[in-house]
């Protein structure tokens, strides 16, 4: 005889499974929202900062590390904290005085502390104006500070001058920046050897020239402090020590933006 079928009963609360499952990662969700609202938002850039910093020696400013290079001088490295940071853009503020005419910023080279031109020079001229001396006194105390080297570039708006002593605004701009350095080097005592002098004229600027607020925004001096120092030639060292050959015609022609060595200024071409 042929056996009886036994009847499969439908289990009716096969719904309470994917029930399960979907009350599970709805609190799931749930948690992660809570959890992602309530997050250190201090310790979360604490942990960017230091995973930023482990793919790029270069990192950015930061409110907890602002690191610019992992190369040193000596046994100094360049590694400004966010105290000194802030002391930097505090020491500014108050010597600019709200008027936006000395500001702290950054490029891919380093800091930048910006002066306009109105605070140091009169129209047309290279030499310091007297009465701005103690702001770049402070702003000699600030470099003292930090180890790294520094070079001084000036820049000018896009009217030409053509006087005997500056035949275009190279040599203006040029000469601007040196004269910074001088009194850093003569009136503070800080070490030449850091200082480097760059000369732009018109062909960088950071506004348009077709107002007067963006020319007044191009002349200008850069005090850039270098990201990545190199360490500095012993004293007396001769120039051409070490097996580096200093033959001009071994030397390759610069491309555009490139620095072309003077024996007195380093100009930067357009």
């Amino acid at each position: 005889m042929r056996k009886k079928k036994h009847e499969e009963h439908e289990n009716a609360e096969r719904w309470l499974i994917s029930y399960a499952d979907f009350i599970t990662l709805l609190f799931a969700f749930f948690v992660v929202m809570y959890a992602t609202s309530s997050v250190n938002q201090g310790k979360l850039r604490a942990v960017a900062d230091a995973i930023n910093s482990a793919f790029n020696p270069f990192v950015t400013l930061s409110s907890t590390n602002i690191r610019l290079t992992e190369a040193r001088i000596g046994t100094e490295m360049f590694d400004i904290d966010i105290k000194r940071y802030i002391k930097i853009q505090e020491t500014v503020e108050v010597m600019d005085a709200g008027k936006k005419t000395i500001t702290v910023s950054r490029d891919r080279r380093g800091l930048i502390i910006r002066v306009a031109d109105t605070l140091v020079f009169e129209t047309g001229r290279a030499e310091i104006l007297p009465q701005h001396g103690p702001m770049l006194d402070k702003i000699a105390e600030l470099l003292a500070e930090i180890p790294n080297q520094v070079h001084v570039e000036g820049h000018t708006d896009n009217v030409p001058i053509r006087t005997p002593q500056f035949p275009s605004n190279w040599e203006l701009s040029a000469n601007r920046a040196a004269t910074i350095v001088r009194y850093f080097v003569e009136q503070r005592s800080l070490d030449p050897r850091r200082f480097s002098v760059g000369g732009n004229g018109e062909f960088r600027p950071i506004a348009s020239n077709n107002t007067p607020e963006g020319q007044a925004k191009n002349r200008r001096v850069d005090i850039v402090v270098l990201q990545t120092p190199k360490p500095l030639p012993a004293e007396g060292a001769s120039e051409n020590s070490g097996e580096e050959s200093h033959d001009p015609s071994a030397v390759p022609s610069p491309g555009p933006g490139a620095t072309v060595d003077d024996p007195l200024v380093h100009v930067v071409s357009p």
